[in-house]
């Protein structure tokens, strides 16, 4: 969905678009709440291929092979906070701060 599209680069081990590309709106719904990534850290400027220096990692990888993680894509858009007493994860929208 990145204009123009994104492709798997085996030799830097993910998918990549180029830098200047035009990024999707994505969200991860959790419960009622959707929380969007920023297209910042959907495409992660800084890094870049090997080869060629003009193509940057997406930010968000292969879902159909788990486990699954939300990671700095995901991590860097929420305020989260892991209560360990009572087992659970929240989360908030840093947009909403």
């Amino acid at each position: 969905m990145f204009d123009p599209p994104a492709e798997w680069y085996g030799r830097g081990g993910g998918v990549y678009a180029r830098c200047n590309a035009t990024t999707p709106t994505v969200g991860m719904r959790i419960g009622d709440k959707t929380y969007y990534f920023s297209a910042a850290d959907l495409l992660r400027q800084k890094d870049r291929d090997r080869e060629t220096g003009t193509k940057c990692l997406v930010g968000i990888q292969d879902p159909y092979v788990g486990p699954y993680i939300l990671g700095i894509s995901f991590l860097s858009n929420v305020v989260a906070v892991f209560d360990v007493g009572n087992q659970e994860m929240r989360f908030a929208s840093r947009k909403d701060y």
